[in-house]
C-alpha cells in the first residue's frame, strides 16, 4: 500500500504560485521549503506537492 505521494511541479514565479496555492485552500508543507521551492500538503492523505523554480527543476530533471 502506497505511504505517501509526492510530486513536483516547475513554476516561473515561486512566490506567487505559492501565494496562489495558500489561497485556494493547500497547507503549506514543512519539508523542502528554500528561497528556490515551496511544499504543500493537500488533503487527508497528505499528499505534497513541491514547487519548484524552473531552473532548478531543470536541473533536478
Amino acid at each position: 500500500m502506497i505511504q505517501s505521494a509526492w510530486f513536483n511541479i516547475p513554476v516561473k514565479d515561486l512566490e506567487k504560485s505559492g501565494e496562489f496555492f495558500k489561497a485556494i485552500g493547500f497547507v503549506p508543507g514543512e519539508q523542502g521549503n528554500s528561497p528556490v521551492s515551496a511544499s504543500f500538503k493537500i488533503g487527508e492523505k497528505q499528499i505534497v506537492m513541491m514547487l519548484f523554480d524552473e531552473k532548478v527543476f531543470e536541473n533536478i530533471t
